[in-house]
């Protein structure tokens, strides 16, 4: 795979700006004005989340874990969305270069049991 100069600057610019916003959204307050203040923040976690980069994929679903984390109507509004859909089918990714990303995003739908927003659902 040739990956050009630019490419390889616009993924790594990526990367640095997904690693400051996971951080940022680990605060309830911060992860609930990111939900107000865009109508496409769904939108763009999805982008993130099936990214076809595996570290991007995992930043995303980290974010996403985070801000399920950080405020239950957060999660609920996450839960309430396809990124639901989008956490269920990571969480059941086997190649070894998105274990990090589906264990994140089990942890995300852990949370949401937690919080009361899903029922357990038994593994098949």
């Amino acid at each position: 795979m040739h990956v050009s100069l630019n490419q390889f600057s616009l993924n790594w610019t990526l990367l640095i700006i997904l690693r400051s916003t996971s951080i940022i959204t680990s605060v309830s307050n911060v992860s609930f004005v990111c939900c107000q203040s865009t109508t496409q923040w769904v939108e763009v976690m999805q982008n993130l989340s099936v990214s076809e980069l595996p570290d991007i994929q995992h930043r995303g679903v980290f974010i996403l874990a985070s801000m399920m984390a950080a405020d239950k109507e957060v999660a609920y509004h996450i839960v309430n969305s396809n990124l639901m859909e989008v956490l269920m089918a990571i969480s059941k990714l086997e190649e070894p270069e998105r274990k990090a990303s589906a264990k994140l995003a089990e942890q995300a739908l852990k949370q949401a049991e937690e919080w009361s927003l899903i029922r357990s659902i038994a593994p098949m």
